[in-house]
């Protein structure tokens, strides 16, 4: 009895710690502006955002968003490669796509990495 108590407790434990897990995307310093490239060419740059409040709101979101695995599915890759800076140094790099992306298991968003789809729709202000 005191076994499955244990047991028990330790399941409670670690679902209650993975609820609490983010994607530890904002373990870096903040960024101050996000580059954007073409995704098969990281030397063309496309363009730059200079807000590091919009770069921070979204760090906050890929942090926080649900994630989805991408590697049964066969969607191409992103557009563009983003890379957000601080002063001259990369802090993070990201998938972006134009299209939002809905996989046929529920999950939908703009931004992936490393076969995982973050649950994020937040269009880049760009044109």
């Amino acid at each position: 009895m005191m076994k499955m108590k244990s047991i028990a407790g330790v399941l409670a434990v670690s679902l209650i710690l993975s609820a609490c897990q983010n994607n530890n995307v904002s373990s870096f310093t903040d960024p101050e502006r996000i580059e954007i490239y073409e995704y098969d060419d990281n030397e063309e740059l496309i363009a730059t955002i200079d807000d590091p409040e919009f770069a921070k709101k979204l760090i906050d979101e890929l942090d926080h968003a649900e994630t989805y695995g991408t590697e049964a599915v066969d969607w191409g890759g992103p557009n563009y490669q983003l890379v957000f800076k601080h002063e001259d140094k990369t802090v993070y790099e990201i998938g972006y796509n134009t299209d939002l992306l809905r996989l046929g298991v529920g999950g939908e968003g703009r931004y992936s990495k490393h076969e995982k789809l973050f649950g994020v729709e937040t269009e880049l202000p760009i044109e």
